[in-house]
């Protein structure tokens, strides 16, 4: 409830907390069915980027590049290029054992320093105490993986808050 605005203490719009969850099951959803079944790379790429178009135009947060161009368009087309970049990055090195886990653990620790929100340093710990978790069975000799599941919302998340960290600091 904290995190939902609904006591009213929260730094977090309702917006931008349901346009995360929005992409993140999405994303999940298709990750789990990619993992019973082959879906089609086409169709997994245009998944990924209707994720991250539906969290950008609900929440409204993009990296503004206005030292290049005063363009809305490629403001949004960068930012989703960002955000796919990211995606597909943590699911092509889920492979290895504790490279995905342990490379978000050391990004989220990192991103935490530079958070002025508690409610997204707390979304973040949540993330991190996750991954310490897993990483216990993800250590050589692996036992289990993120799949395709776990690093696309991985991924989706990393880059969620690289993007709030990047709209904050551009307003100040």
């Amino acid at each position: 409830f904290y995190a939902l605005n609904l006591t009213g203490a929260s730094d977090l719009s309702i917006n931008l907390v349901l346009s995360f969850l929005a992409g993140f099951s999405i994303l999940f959803l298709m990750g789990f069915i990619d993992d019973k079944i082959n879906l089609d790379p086409k169709l997994k790429f245009l998944v990924q980027i209707v994720a991250c178009i539906l969290f950008i135009l609900i929440s409204g947060q993009k990296v503004s590049f206005d030292f290049v161009t005063n363009s809305d368009f490629l403001s949004f087309s960068l930012t989703v290029f960002l955000m796919l970049s990211i995606i597909n990055a943590f699911n092509l090195i889920d492979g290895l054992d504790g490279l995905a886990s342990g490379i978000a653990l050391i990004s989220l620790v990192s991103l935490s320093l530079v958070l002025d929100s508690v409610n997204l340093n707390m979304l973040v710990y949540v993330i991190v105490g996750s991954l310490f978790a897993f990483l216990i069975k993800n250590m050589y000799p692996a036992r289990i993986f993120l799949g395709d599941s776990g690093s696309y919302i991985l991924g989706y998340s990393i880059s969620v808050i690289i993007i709030l960290i990047a709209a904050s600091i551009l307003l100040i």
